[in-house]
């Protein structure tokens, strides 16, 4: 699953939230996030939970891709595997594997 379509922020102030809390939460959907913007504290972000669970899963496979990826001896030993023919063994589930 693909994160491939860019972020979309609005921006609005803390005080035009507080006064359109309900229309402005609305807006909040797949990748448009909404910015609240307040002159005495950090700004802060509404993101839709499943965009932001997305997101997480995204990161996360990312970092084990990189992380095979920087172990040499792993990656040459992928490659080696792909050669001698992986691509035609059946892999199993961990529940087919344990019933």
């Amino acid at each position: 699953m693909s994160m491939a379509q860019s972020i979309r922020i609005r921006k609005v102030s803390a005080t035009d939230f507080r006064e359109n809390l309900k229309e402005h939460l609305k807006t909040v959907k797949d990748n448009t996030v909404l910015l609240i913007e307040n002159r005495r504290q950090v700004a802060k972000y509404v993101v839709d939970p499943k965009y932001l669970d997305r997101l997480v899963e995204e990161r996360e496979s990312i970092l084990a891709t990189l992380e095979i990826l920087a172990d040499r001896e792993l990656t040459n030993r992928l490659l080696e595997l792909k050669k001698s023919g992986l691509s035609k063994v059946k892999f199993y589930t961990l529940d087919e594997v344990l019933g």
